[in-house]
């Protein structure tokens, strides 16, 4: 550990023995702030996307789509096998999509296992 890291360390432990450990809320006015505030601690649902991309130019594009089904199917991770099998400049990054609205995912998403074109 580098010295500079260890004096981060020392200085956020400090700080959580000597302010936070001495910093009590007593519970009925935690529970008001949180009425109060309710609205602020609510989140809308949401999915984390990923997906494969089969190029449909110079492959047999239908092949390829079974037999990367069939290795999900038998259990193989999704984001390390989109990393190794889908095509495009994301692949690196496990084929992550983003976090989007439950709300907002298209119908045919919103059945596991369904398959989808784009």
């Amino acid at each position: 550990m580098s010295f500079m890291k260890k004096n981060q360390f020392l200085a956020q432990r400090m700080i959580r023995q000597e302010i936070s450990g001495k910093i009590a809320i007593p519970r009925p006015e935690l529970l008001k702030y949180y009425g109060d505030h309710e609205d602020d601690f609510i989140r809308e649902e949401q999915v984390f996307l990923r997906e494969i991309v089969i190029s449909l130019t110079g492959t047999n594009a239908a092949e390829r789509a079974r037999d990367i089904l069939g290795r999900v199917k038998r259990g193989e991770k999704f984001p390390e096998l989109a990393r190794d099998v889908s095509d495009g400049k994301s692949s690196a990054n496990f084929r992550a999509v983003s976090w989007i609205k439950k709300e907002g995912i298209r119908p045919e998403l919103k059945e596991e296992g369904s398959p989808v074109t784009s």
